[in-house]
């Protein structure tokens, strides 16, 4: 109530924003811009931050200025499944969002060639893996067996530029540059809302030389009671819609300049095509219209992200190689914890 007071375009965006929905968060994200934040957790409830061995939780961003020892990935696909290469312990897992088509395609893991440091200019997004019951789909939770966890000695991954992947709002940092795109669509379920904004900003991240971060578990989720059918009904569009979506933004383009215009066109197409209904359209120009009146500033384009030939080589960054040495690592100390016993 006390934003909707501060200046027309804010008191648009909150007047517009429907109660009881996911997409309720974004007063939040406004909020945080407003008071001038420098990166915004967002973080879902039944999500915890990991604690070290003193018993104090784990710093999520250890180094504001860059993101160290970052793995260069490359692939043919318009897709990458981050999940092997970040040491998950079910076989041919997926996130949430990930087009089902591609689950089986072994190139959409993608190979790591090469490894170095990002700086944080170049990071939009940098989304946390999380252990014992991550956010995956119902299909994954009927087929697959839980707990899952991922392997915490792994490095990031970059996810590749030409490549799009699902990125959630569980346990996910957005850096400053990247505020502007932490707008949820308010017209879809909740479990589609946050996937959806995921692909959206990435298309936008591409001329901004702005890139997604897979890190390593810093979080653990102890998953509120659902229901998994409801939790399939609710994800649909996610099925049945994210193939087609995922080849739409791999050919989008805008000759326009400047970024608000250019996501209120890239908006305009997605409800043209029905990925979102009208009031998205409406939020969203309200939203950057309240942007403009707070003073944020719209990133430029930063300078060009690593590429997979510029770092460190990697000798053997396949997804099933690393699983493989990801296994002998468990399997020596599974042994070494047994004979202490």
């Amino acid at each position: 109530i006390q934003m909707a007071n501060i200046a027309p375009q804010i008191s648009r965006f909150v007047r517009l924003t429907p109660e009881n929905h996911f997409g309720r968060k974004n007063l939040g994200f406004l909020y945080a811009t407003l008071r001038g934040a420098k990166f915004i957790f967002d973080f879902d409830d039944d999500n915890f931050i990991n604690k070290d061995d003193a018993g104090k939780l784990v710093p999520l961003i250890p180094d504001e200025s860059q993101v160290k020892d970052v793995r260069f990935v490359k692939t043919s696909r318009t897709v990458f499944n981050h999940h092997p290469l970040m040491g998950a312990t079910i076989e041919e897992s997926w996130a949430r969002g990930f087009p089902l088509g591609f689950i089986l395609d072994k190139e959409s893991q993608g190979t790591a060639v090469s490894m170095g440091n990002v700086k944080m200019s170049n990071v939009a997004v940098i989304q946390f893996c999380a252990d014992e019951n991550p956010d995956i789909d119902a299909i994954h939770r009927f087929v697959k067996p839980l707990p899952m966890n991922f392997d915490h000695d792994r490095h990031p991954v970059l996810v590749p530029e030409n490549a799009f992947s699902p990125y959630n709002a569980q346990a996910t940092i957005h850096t400053s540059q990247a505020f502007f795109t932490t707008l949820l669509p308010v017209t879809v379920k909740g479990r589609v809302s946050d996937i959806w904004r995921s692909y959206f900003s990435q298309a936008l991240f591409r001329d901004l030389n702005l890139g997604v971060i897979f890190a390593p578990p810093s979080i653990h989720q102890i998953r509120n009671e659902h229901n998994y059918y409801g939790d399939m009904e609710s994800e649909r569009d996610l099925y049945f819609k994210g193939e087609k979506l995922n080849e739409f933004l791999s050919t989008w383009k805008s000759a326009d300049t400047s970024i608000p215009a250019r996501m209120e066109q890239l908006w305009i197409a997605l409800y043209e095509r029905g990925y979102i209904e009208l009031l998205d359209v409406q939020v969203t120009q309200a939203w950057l219209g309240a942007l403009v009146e707070s003073g944020y500033n719209f990133p430029t384009k930063a300078e060009a992200l690593p590429s997979p030939d510029s770092g460190k080589v990697i000798k053997d960054g396949s997804a099933s190689n690393a699983k493989t040495r990801y296994l002998r690592k468990k399997e020596k100390l599974d042994l070494r914890n047994s004979r202490q016993d």
